[in-house]
């Protein structure tokens, strides 16, 4: 096969074909949104962009590039909406999809022609199809955002990222010795969505776990025995571990995780997860 390149659909009976004079345009390959997910906080806004490909007549996959007449929508508009650009904002928690739609179309290539319906038969051998395409990317608004948190009677704080994670370094000359065992405090800062009625008043709700074979454990305060203080009442609102490095140096993971809860003024619930890891040299 000099000169041509081939490929065939045995199921169908038509075949693709570079030959010359034989080479239909291009045909939809797939698509996208970019990004395919975000994460945020009421109020938020992500842009998100439509992406497609094509595959020509060789069998190779061309560069992607911006469907600029898309449709977007989302499944879940109390979560979050969508204008017509594709600009989405979140509205509130919990999770949707964000969707884009556009009409794309298929080109095979029939050696024994299509003239069976020549109203989308081009070149006598190029037989287009129509449909539409639907891209979603995911969306997910967290009720709760964790700011910073700090080691208490130190300089070293840290900022939440958008996923409510954040590793704090516990090692330090102008606070208590963390890392070799002295017992230490960490403080915690959030902020409650809007048409927060109050939180962190129910126990079970509210409350900080350790993860498992954790290298740190629970000190309990020497002041009222408590392991950890949440201060819902407070601007911006925040919560106290106390902590220590166990003595054996056991442990192989470091994650202190935060949960927070509330309702809000219509009395429906909302909680809220943030995670510290505490990092020693």
């Amino acid at each position: 096969m000099i000169g041509r390149a081939e490929q065939v659909d045995v199921v169908r009976g038509l075949s693709l074909t570079s030959a010359c004079g034989a080479c239909c345009p291009p045909t939809f390959f797939d698509g996208w949104c970019d990004p395919g997910s975000v994460t945020g906080f009421p109020g938020d806004t992500s842009q998100f962009t439509a992406k497609q490909r094509k595959q020509d007549c060789y069998g190779n996959i061309l560069s992607a590039t911006t469907v600029l007449d898309a449709s977007w929508t989302s499944t879940n508009t109390a979560v979050a909406t969508v204008n017509a650009n594709g600009l989405a904002t979140a509205q509130g928690a919990g999770s949707t999809n964000i969707n884009a739609t556009w009409d794309m179309q298929y080109i095979d290539y029939y050696a024994s022609g299509c003239n069976w319906d020549p109203d989308n038969c081009t070149g006598g051998h190029c037989y287009h199809r129509y449909n539409s395409f639907i891209a979603s990317a995911l969306c997910d608004v967290l009720a709760i955002r964790f700011m910073d948190v700090t080691l208490i009677g130190s300089n070293q704080t840290a900022q939440f990222n958008q996923f409510n994670s954040v590793s704090l370094t516990i090692s330090t000359t102008t606070g208590p010795d963390a890392c070799g065992g002295d017992r230490f405090s960490i403080k915690a800062k959030f902020q409650l969505p809007q048409y927060s009625a109050g939180c962190c008043s129910n126990p079970t709700t509210s409350f900080v776990i350790l993860s498992s074979d954790n290298k740190f454990e629970f000190a309990p305060s020497l002041i009222d025995g408590t392991t950890y203080d949440f201060f819902g009442n407070d601007s911006p609102p925040y919560v106290i571990v106390y902590l220590r490095r166990k003595a054996d140096r056991s442990g192989t993971t470091n994650s202190v995780k935060i949960t927070v809860g509330g309702t809000y003024q219509n009395g429906e619930s909302y909680t809220g997860q943030g995670t510290v890891h505490l990092v020693c040299p």
